[in-house]
């Protein structure tokens, strides 16, 4: 009886470290992607269509501004009111204050863009047998380190983590196996001095949390810029999406030369001071 006492505590240890190992390869994709995918693609994304979208973007706003501007001096005119310097910069206060988010995305995107440029300037690719030891020790350390896998490492996690971390990011194999080794070593040294985990609910936990993070990186496939990552490879869609953005760009621009034209007529017209007007932007 004791001999299978001693088999069946010792599957269900092989069966929970089977699946923290199963747990920190959820763990390490998920971080792969948001660390070393996501701004790869996100740099693709923009270099591909950025350009084309934030000047798409710009005559959005500019065509929103054209009418927001047209009504507020359509309604004065109605109305019977002059239309005077003080007022039309009150109309262009109210404009810039409806707008001012917009004009945060064009900040917002603008920025984007010049990072995308930024980071393709920048970027090397490792070599790939580099890459496989920096996966291989990442996941052997997230098993050792990562509070969901190991909670009783706490304090290990938070002193060598963020060095992991960076080393994962830099594909740093050197420095990733260096701190693989010291915190196995430190592992061992405590292995003998912590309680014993009831094998039955720690499997149970551990497969919640692969339910959970498998979840999570299944989600995280379908957002931008991961679901993006079969299309930047597709040439004839990258092309598809320019020519969309290139003929939006085009209407927005003749609505913006009709709109112009509009608020050139009604500026023209009778009891307008054409000196203020001309300078109304």
């Amino acid at each position: 009886m004791q001999m299978n006492s001693v088999l069946e505590t010792a599957l269900l240890q092989d069966t929970a470290d089977q699946l923290r190992q199963e747990l920190a390869a959820v763990i390490e994709a998920i971080d792969e992607m948001q660390t070393r995918i996501a701004p790869m693609l996100t740099a693709r994304y923009q270099a591909a269509l950025g350009r084309l979208e934030l000047q798409l973007l710009e005559l959005q706003i500019e065509v929103r501004s054209a009418r927001r501007r047209i009504e507020f001096l359509q309604s004065r005119i109605n109305r019977g009111e002059p239309v005077t310097a003080a007022c039309l910069c009150e109309i262009n206060d109210r404009i810039r204050t409806e707008l001012a988010e917009w004009r945060r995305q064009v900040s917002t995107q603008a920025q984007a863009l010049a990072e995308a440029q930024d980071f393709l300037a920048r970027v090397t690719f490792a070599d790939s047998n580099e890459v496989k030891r920096v996966k291989t020790a990442y996941r052997r350390l997230a098993r050792y380190l990562h509070p969901d896998t190991s909670p009783e490492n706490g304090d290990l996690f938070q002193r060598y983590w963020p060095v992991v971390q960076e080393a994962y990011q830099r594909i740093d194999a050197a420095l990733i196996e260096a701190l693989l080794h010291l915190v196995e070593h430190a592992v061992n040294e405590r292995s003998d001095k912590l309680p014993v985990v009831d094998s039955a609910s720690e499997q149970d936990r551990l497969r919640a949390l692969i339910a959970t993070h498998a979840e999570r990186l299944a989600h995280l496939k379908t957002m931008p810029p991961h679901c993006y990552a079969d299309l930047l490879t597709n040439d004839e869609w990258v092309a598809g999406r320019q020519a969309e953005l290139e003929e939006a760009i085009a209407n927005q621009s003749e609505q913006l030369a009709l709109l112009a034209l509009r608020q050139s007529e009604l500026t023209s017209l009778p009891g307008i001071d054409r000196h203020d007007a001309g300078g109304y932007q």
